[in-house]
């Protein structure tokens, strides 16, 4: 669990980097970001039931998202 957490926290902050080093300036980054995560949270199977995810998103955006393999670990 705690590996899961580090990558987890890994991804994101590598994430926001990513976005922001593309934006144009720190305001139009912060912008853009959440939007991003929000994405991730929407496709992690816990706001939507992995059976009610299209199929175009469910095959591969939902087993790319790291958000799937945190929320959804037992713990």
């Amino acid at each position: 669990m705690f590996a899961m957490l580090l990558f987890y926290h890994f991804f994101t902050l590598m994430f926001g980097m990513a976005i922001a080093a593309i934006s144009g300036n720190a305001q139009q980054a912060a912008l853009v970001v959440p939007i991003f995560l929000a994405i991730f949270a929407g496709f992690s199977g816990t706001v939507v039931p992995y059976s009610q995810i299209t199929a175009f998103w469910r095959y591969w955006l939902y087993y790319l998202n790291p958000w799937n393999y945190m929320l959804l670990v037992p713990v």
